[in-house]
């Protein structure tokens, strides 16, 4: 089978990727007004406000692929760094109480980590399936958890666009956003939950889904255009496809993001 040449020049060039991809995060983190605990390869552990936690996960999850060219950009040069394109990048974003044991909950972030995001597979109709590259998000009030992919169809076959500009974390921040400006009601989880076994149930194409989902999203949403941005056709745009499901037992995309707005409107 194909494979590849590891080498001291390999090793030397993934090493200083892994280097500049964890002073990126130290950067983004800082940025989004978070605190780094550990940063170091592929792996980081930072503190972060409930308002910005989801885009700096999006923005991590966009330094482990780099820049352009194949490389990785510092300021105006391109080091001999590649982008780690074959690989993906799982996290766990976990909403906790300041009065929260901090270590039990960081405990319980990595094992989500590890039993949940990384054991994922997302299937795509028409499209290769997509393992592990996915984040869980979960809360410790209530104990639930969503988990969403990290890498879509959507961009894989765009790579001149930047990871970060099609993940699906931007249609999930949109929604919190929407919820703490008043466009979009916080009941909508309740509302979908009473039509989720017949939309995960009929051809995910049907005008059945559409129907009900259309229902769900006016009686929730206020205004025009928080209707439209909520649309499937929209939702697809940004890489929420209504037919991408998750195996095992993982449910289809679009229960898994109203699931994770479930856990976010208990925020800030």
């Amino acid at each position: 089978g194909l494979g590849v040449l590891v080498t001291p020049t390999y090793y030397a060039a993934l090493s200083m990727s892994l280097m500049i991809t964890a002073l990126k995060d130290v950067r983004e983190v800082a940025k989004y007004k978070g605190q780094v605990i550990y940063a170091g390869g592929d792996d980081v552990l930072a503190l972060l406000p409930a308002e910005t936690a989801l885009v700096t996960t999006r923005n991590l999850r966009d330094n482990y692929w780099g820049d352009e060219m194949g490389f990785h950009k510092v300021r105006d040069y391109l080091f001999a760094a590649p982008r780690l394109l074959g690989f993906g990048r799982s996290f766990s974003v976990r909403y906790v109480n300041i009065m929260d044991i901090m270590s039990a909950e960081i405990k319980e972030a990595t094992r989500l980590l590890e039993e949940e995001a990384k054991k994922i597979r997302w299937d795509f109709p028409g499209f290769r399936s997509v393992e592990k590259d996915a984040v869980v998000v979960s809360e410790s009030r209530t104990k639930k958890s969503a988990v969403l992919p990290l890498t879509t169809p959507k961009q894989l076959l765009a790579p001149r666009t930047p990871h970060k500009d099609l993940s699906v974390l931007n249609v999930l921040n949109q929604l919190f956003v929407m919820r703490l400006g008043g466009a979009l009601s916080g009941n909508l989880p309740e509302d979908y939950e009473r039509y989720r076994k017949v939309v995960e149930r009929v051809d995910c194409r049907s005008g059945v889904v559409e129907d009900a989902w259309s229902y769900v999203v006016g009686r929730n949403a206020a205004g025009e255009d928080a209707k439209r941005f909520l649309s499937l056709d929209v939702l697809e745009n940004c890489g929420v496809d209504r037919c991408a499901k998750a195996s095992p037992e993982g449910g289809f995309l679009l229960t898994q993001i109203v699931n994770a707005y479930e856990i976010l409107r208990g925020y800030p």
